[in-house]
């Protein structure tokens, strides 16, 4: 299974950013993933006019499937010179989000890693409100509420979230205070890197 996660950490520059993320990546290797990649399926999620991008290349390039809503792997590479030129035509650099993801390179695509000011606005789309967090607990533990395994299972995962560990769960995460679903309230210096953690 694939979850994208921002962390966010205060750095000099991109490649400091980077190997921050790596460096704190490695104490949770067989814990929390067992593979990653820096954009990965969620590449260029920070760019500026990238859910723009999504929606007009959705609606006048590629044609989702209108049971599912899904897009093909067949439409996207057919249809890729023409999603390149949209996203330079908006003024994006680097390869458009339906690139192939698994050709980026190590650093990810241009927009995996950037200032946090560029991209507060989208950060905090992606931060969880912890009320939403213990309302979904509330409704899984009565719907699970004859099996017991998973209760306890619900009831880890939860306290994790709550306590603000580093989890598969996580959304955003400040790998500089160890807090969770927070934006730093100075953000000079700040950076986010998007990742795509499988486990």
């Amino acid at each position: 299974m694939h979850k994208g996660v921002i962390l966010l950490s205060k750095a000099a520059s991109r490649e400091e950013a980077l190997n921050n993320a790596h460096n704190f990546l490695e104490n949770y290797q067989d814990d929390v993933w067992d593979w990653y990649a820096i954009g990965g399926r969620w590449n260029n999620v920070l760019a500026p006019r990238a859910k723009e991008w999504r929606e007009y290349v959705n609606e006048h390039v590629l044609t989702p499937d209108k049971k599912h809503g899904f897009i093909s792997h067949d439409d996207i590479n057919t249809n890729q010179d023409k999603l390149q030129q949209v996203w330079k035509d908006m003024g994006m650099e680097g390869l458009n989000p339906y690139c192939n993801h698994y050709k980026l390179p190590d650093e990810g695509n241009i927009y995996d890693v950037i200032p946090l000011k560029e991209c507060l606005h989208i950060v905090s789309e992606w931060t969880k409100d912890m009320e939403e967090v213990d309302k979904k607990h509330r409704e899984d533990l009565e719907h699970w509420k004859d099996d017991q395994s998973m209760i306890e299972y619900l009831k880890r995962v939860y306290r994790r979230e709550k306590d603000g560990e580093f989890s598969f769960e996580s959304n955003v995460y400040n790998i500089d205070t160890n807090e969770s679903e927070k934006l730093p309230n100075n953000l000079t210096n700040y950076w986010a890197v998007m990742v795509d953690m499988h486990n």
